[in-house]
């Protein structure tokens, strides 16, 4: 039978928890570059309408057939 201190199990728990804590941080630094990219995308769609309303950006059927 092989017999382990208690000083060693809570080294292994510890290197775990330690491993399972950077996989969490680094899957949510990944959630949050993707949800900075789509932000951006949004505001950058919200300027382009903006610039619309207002009249200083023009608009035309760009690749699409005129009716």
């Amino acid at each position: 039978m092989v017999s382990f201190k208690p000083s060693v199990l809570l080294e292994i728990d510890a290197a775990a928890d330690t491993t399972r804590l950077y996989k969490v941080i680094a899957d949510q630094t990944k959630e949050i570059v993707d949800l900075a990219s789509v932000n951006e995308a949004l505001r950058t769609e919200i300027r382009v309408l903006k610039g619309i309303v207002e009249g200083k950006v023009l608009t035309a059927p760009f690749g699409r057939k005129n009716e």
